[in-house]
């Protein structure tokens, strides 16, 4: 199941497309930059879906590696 697509515009351009999914205890997010022609894939497993704190942190740690940003 998804959340749809997210489209990023520079004035009338689309310059990247992005979508996250999440069928718990599964986990994707797919980004897309049209402009560079980089496509980013994550996919992964929760353990333990429950635990909302755990599931939120792992989401973020996701999206900054995917955004080129380093996880602390």
């Amino acid at each position: 199941y998804g959340y749809g697509w997210k489209l990023t515009r520079r004035g009338n351009a689309v310059v990247a497309i992005s979508h996250n999914g999440s069928l718990p205890p599964y986990q994707a997010a797919l980004q897309i930059d049209l402009q560079r022609g980089i496509y980013k894939i994550a996919l992964w497993t929760l353990a333990r879906p429950g635990d909302a704190a755990l599931t939120k942190n792992i989401s973020g740690q996701v999206t900054r590696l995917l955004q080129g940003r380093r996880s602390s």
